[in-house]
């Protein structure tokens, strides 16, 4: 597909999703009935919540409590772009 084609039917889907919303929005059409599934991912996700929270509400001096939230914020932080070893190497240039 050429690229001046993709662009015409991205378009053309854009504009009906927004033609769409918009009659949704001023009521001038009922929105589809939900899949079934986003109950389960609902509920998933309740359940996550709750794990976090318990864990969480733990004694933070537990060893297995900061050794998990290393991991966790380890991962956090790898995922937005930080690297572990020059954070370390700028916090001792700063504390030296």
């Amino acid at each position: 597909m050429q690229l001046g084609e993709w662009l015409v039917t991205f378009r053309e889907v854009s504009c009906a999703e927004e033609d769409e919303a918009w009659d949704i929005y001023t009521g001038q059409e009922e929105p589809e009935l939900r899949d079934n599934g986003t109950g389960e991912v609902t509920a998933r996700f309740l359940e996550m919540q709750n794990n976090l929270r318990d864990f969480l509400s733990q004694n933070p001096d537990d060893d297995a409590y900061h050794n998990e939230m290393t991991r966790y914020l380890s991962r956090t932080g790898r995922l937005l772009g930080i690297k572990p070893r020059e954070l370390r190497d700028q916090n001792n240039s700063i504390n030296n």
